[in-house]
């Protein structure tokens, strides 16, 4: 765990802006045979950020905080058979993110503006490699990313234009991977790789 009770940075008030941060992280490696391995990570982080307003560029003083949550887990399975010559690489990740700030603002009927926002992503892979022959081998993959996105906040209006920052996204995309390593001398090795992405959102491109 990290704590500070921080300092202040404003030209008025005396209240210090401190910060929190507690984070777990487990690692697990397994093998269930000479062939089969699986590995496994979980990371959990919880932080309180606080901070103060501004005015006209300047800091003043302010009971304002962002509170941080996060998760990152991935577990993953390789395979090797042929005596090692086609190995397989299974993964999953998954990474959840929310934030939750209150800004203090006296004219809010609750003393704070509220906002918050909320990010999880999931990523699935398979990959497979195949040495051909010695020094020369053959790798094929496939990766599959969602990720949904969403965010919380005060209607705002400002001259008669309106600002609404609530919203809910979602993107994803399928990427295919073949690419090709040889050693053609002693010295002297050939890499080739192809790669084609087709996004939700986004232009579909080949590389």
């Amino acid at each position: 765990d990290v704590r500070t009770s921080g300092f202040n940075i404003s030209n008025t008030g005396s209240e210090d802006d401190g910060y929190e941060n507690a984070t777990q992280n487990l690692n697990i490696g397994y093998d269930l045979s000479d062939q089969v391995r699986l590995r496994a990570n979980v990371r959990q982080t919880e932080a309180t950020e606080q901070f103060d307003d501004a005015t006209f560029g300047a800091p003043i003083d302010a009971d304002s905080e962002t509170d941080v949550k996060q998760l990152y887990a991935r577990i993953g399975l390789d395979i090797d058979t042929l005596e090692g010559r086609l190995q397989h690489r299974i993964s999953a990740n998954f990474t959840d993110t929310a934030n939750n700030t209150a800004t203090e603002n006296v004219f809010a009927p609750t003393g704070f503006d509220l906002s918050s926002s909320d990010a999880d992503i999931l990523t699935l892979t398979y990959q497979v490699s195949y040495e051909v022959a010695e020094g020369h081998s053959i790798t094929g993959a496939i990766e599959r990313q969602q990720e949904d996105f969403s965010q919380r906040g005060n209607i705002l209006a400002f001259f008669g234009d309106v600002f609404d920052p609530n919203r809910d996204e979602e993107i994803d995309y399928t990427g295919f991977v073949i690419e090709y390593n040889g050693a053609l001398a002693e010295d002297l090795f050939l890499q080739a790789s192809l790669r084609r992405d087709n996004n939700s959102d986004f232009d579909d491109i080949t590389t």
